[in-house]
């Protein structure tokens, strides 16, 4: 654990659950569509503040945008 260094959570979602405590920023993809699954990524709350959006089209039109959330210490 050094301060400064950066690991990439790449999911399941027990994965998910399990980093989102050690986390101080998270880079999340949403994607404007609805998917049939059975596994989600983490809800994020009031600790949590958007601090970054960019908003994207795929080739095939589908909006997308990647937020970065920053963990605020509440």
């Amino acid at each position: 654990d050094s301060a400064g260094e950066t690991a990439w959570i790449l999911g399941g979602a027990e994965l998910y659950r399990e980093a989102l405590p050690l986390a101080h920023e998270a880079h999340v993809t949403e994607i404007a569509a609805d998917f049939e699954g059975d596994a989600f990524a983490p809800t994020f709350g009031t600790a949590w503040r958007e601090t970054a959006r960019e908003e994207h089209r795929a080739a095939n039109g589908l909006p997308y945008r990647f937020i970065t959330l920053t963990r605020t210490g509440v």
